[in-house]
């Protein structure tokens, strides 16, 4: 996978949680990490809508 900034190839890596993200090793552009928390939240909202249209 290339970098959007400087074109150079992008490292995979995981974090502490087991998410696979790719890392620029030039200019520490991060492409596909997102907290759990931030994807449960906005799962949750989704969820409370889709009740409250129905």
């Amino acid at each position: 996978m290339k970098c959007k900034k400087c074109k150079r190839e992008m490292q995979r890596r995981t974090d502490v949680k087991n998410i696979y993200y790719y890392k620029c090793m030039n200019c520490g552009e991060e492409v596909g990490r997102q907290e759990v928390n931030e994807v449960l939240d906005k799962l949750e909202k989704e969820v409370n809508e889709n009740d409250a249209k129905n």
